[in-house]
């Protein structure tokens, strides 16, 4: 009897410590798994994955060997703001892909479908993701504190019209709501007063020009809006 009952623990034992093998080994492939995708989605989100279109002198031809969708290049000086600008039939499609068609979480930096394609509009507003690292608009971050505003006050952003410089105007936060913000075909003038008067930092020497909206959420779950403003200058004359 006392034997069938030690055979009998022992099967438990051996029963429960499998149980307990595969437990661990699932956490461990469920963990390993989160690592690679994090990986991943970083990977897709650093400026480096379409380096390699980025358009030089002005020629966006190049940009478009990427992708038809490809409308720009913007660049901020001396920040990871430096990525190719695409432009989808809504608001929701280069919400979760890459420039090159594929899905990502991490998304792209993308133009309002609302939008000119040649940044000709007096308001245009470019979405981004708030990713970890500083990169897409998570780097936005660093212009929530004044002497970093104040020292990348300048930039690039090519398109079909050329080389168009860009000056920082203003850094601020706003809902999602705002439709005054949120809405490519509001007045510009009325804009820019508002821009003026909630600003947290503000670059009076920026004033006048095209205004471009870089806009990210704060976090995940926030309905809150981190935004640098921009101007856009006429494009820059061609060599000879």
């Amino acid at each position: 009897m006392q034997s069938v009952m030690y055979k009998g623990v022992r099967l438990a034992d051996k029963l429960l410590q499998t149980c307990t093998d595969i437990v661990f080994l699932l956490v461990l492939l469920i963990g390993l798994y989160f690592l690679a995708d994090t990986a991943y989605v970083l990977g897709h989100s650093r400026a480096t994955v379409a380096m390699p279109f980025r358009p030089e002198d002005g020629d966006i031809a190049v940009l478009k060997e990427l992708s038809e969708d490809a409308v720009g290049w913007i660049t901020i000086d001396d920040t990871g703001i430096d990525y190719p600008v695409m432009q989808g039939v809504d608001n929701y499609e280069y919400l979760n892909k890459d420039p090159y068609g594929d899905y990502s979480l991490s998304g792209s930096i993308y133009l309002d479908s609302r939008n000119a394609p040649d940044f000709s509009d007096p308001y245009s507003i470019l979405y981004g993701h708030h990713m970890s690292g500083g990169y897409m608009f998570g780097a936005l971050d660093d212009f929530d504190e004044e002497a970093y505003f104040r020292a990348h006050l300048t930039g690039t952003l090519t398109c079909e019209r050329g080389v168009l410089p860009v000056h920082c105007l203003a850094f601020l936060y706003t809902e999602a709501a705002n439709e005054l913000v949120f809405d490519p075909a509001q007045d510009a003038e009325e804009l820019a007063d508002w821009i003026k008067e909630n600003a947290i930092f503000y670059n009076e020497d920026a004033e006048g020009g095209a205004i471009v909206a870089l806009s990210t959420c704060r976090s995940p779950t926030s309905t809150r809006r981190m935004i640098l403003f921009v101007t856009l200058d006429a494009p820059e004359p061609a060599d000879g």
